[in-house]
């Protein structure tokens, strides 16, 4: 489904699906997380505030974040 280059799938090493988004365009068994906006390099602000277990979703300030390379690169390259 998506295509990375080999050195951002590499920097998502703590990816608890096994890169399941660029396969199927999914997180594990649900959709990747909603996103609001890009706000610097490999930071997603996202749009809700659920409660998925991954190393790459935290909270900041009254919201969450994805710091996850890959679906920053595939957010930036497709707006997923």
């Amino acid at each position: 489904m998506y295509r990375l280059p080999a050195d951002i799938v590499a920097a998502a090493d703590r990816c608890p699906h096994g890169h399941g988004c660029l396969e199927h365009g999914r997180c594990g068994g649900r959709p990747l997380c909603a996103v609001s906006y890009a706000d610097g390099r490999n930071v997603l602000v996202l749009a809700d505030e659920g409660d998925a277990d991954c190393p790459y979703r935290v909270r900041y300030g009254a919201g969450q974040v994805c710091a996850c390379p890959a679906h920053y690169a595939i957010h930036m390259r497709h707006g997923a």
